[in-house]
């Protein structure tokens, strides 16, 4: 999914500078645990990293240990601003602005 996802994003006519800032951040959970994944291109080649280990608190005790998954958290969302940032323009650039009638909207 991440693969086919970034190789739509690099079809898009992005300027040569922003092309190597595409890559995927995902999450995986099983339970309370988890795990923060990134898929890039480098050459021809797709590589997928592990990003940070994630961890839901399910005692009090483990609340301080939740502050290394927020950060995480933060930075998905900090990604994904980016790649919005990079992609949005594009994407709208390329298309026919949306008129309601073609949905039977009046």
């Amino acid at each position: 999914m991440n693969k086919a996802l970034l190789s739509k994003w690099l079809s898009y006519p992005v300027a040569t500078e922003l092309t190597p800032r595409l890559s995927t951040l995902a999450m995986d959970w099983i339970g309370s645990a988890g795990y923060m994944f990134s898929v890039s291109q480098y050459k021809d080649v797709f590589v997928a990293r592990t990003f940070a280990n994630l961890e839901l608190p399910t005692y009090v005790a483990n609340i301080p240990d939740f502050i290394d998954t927020l950060d995480a958290l933060y930075v998905w969302k900090n990604h994904h601003c980016a790649m919005k940032d990079i992609l949005l323009p594009r994407h709208c650039q390329d298309r026919q602005p949306i008129s309601f009638g073609e949905f039977g909207v009046r």
